[in-house]
């Protein structure tokens, strides 16, 4: 995608057929998105694309990859297995839904970030701490990564997670075993007062 500087938003999350047939969508192996420096809002949904470089896209505020499920209830196949955000220090939400390959999230020098959700993917780790490189850490209000396979979560420093019901959402992660928390306003609570923002459920 070339010669698109003043390009705002790009809506990849449906396919051409118009008939939300979104295997059509698979054809997609490559995007190169060097050239849209004004992005701000970018949506894929099925592809093929195994290595997603967004480090050009330092405008960028909203984020959204998800795979849709077959009517069969398996889940079309994805190549992504990283996702480096260090560039984008724009960047409010993240909205990353069932791409089962994906592993790691790289947050760091993500000033920004309010609102991260994370569901039914791949990731074995989640570190949100070095967002707030930058900035302040009163940004990230709403952490949920449930159904993936966590092992340790770091949301060290972000002051304002925890601060309505549900905020926090971890459930379905049966290999977590750590959450460090260090600096965050859930060191500040006793347990009774913010069981509704810490949600553990296996």
């Amino acid at each position: 995608m070339s010669n698109c500087p003043n390009l705002e938003r790009l809506n990849l999350s449906q396919s051409g057929t118009g008939d939300h047939d979104d295997t059509a969508a698979l054809d997609l192996s490559d995007l190169d998105l060097s050239h849209c420096t004004s992005l701000r809002e970018f949506h894929l949904r099925a592809n093929s694309i195994g290595d997603l470089n967004i480090s050009a896209l330092t405008a960028l505020e909203v984020i959204s990859l998800s795979m849709p499920y077959y009517p069969d209830n398996s889940v079309i196949p994805n190549q992504i297995t990283s996702l480096d955000l260090s560039n984008n220090t724009n960047l409010r939400n993240v909205y990353i839904n069932t791409v089962k390959s994906l592993t790691t999230i790289n947050f760091t020098n993500c000033p920004a970030l309010e609102y991260l959700d994370a569901w039914n993917n791949g990731l074995t780790a989640l570190d949100v701490s070095t967002a707030t490189t930058g900035g302040d850490g009163n940004t990230l209000e709403i952490v949920q990564a449930p159904f993936c396979n966590l092992s340790f979560v770091d949301i060290s420093g972000q002051l304002n997670i925890g601060q309505s019901t549900y905020t926090i959402l971890f459930d379905h992660n049966p290999l977590l075993e750590t959450i460090q928390c260090t600096g965050s306003n859930l060191m500040e609570k006793s347990y009774s007062s913010s069981y509704y923002a810490l949600y553990l459920n296996n």
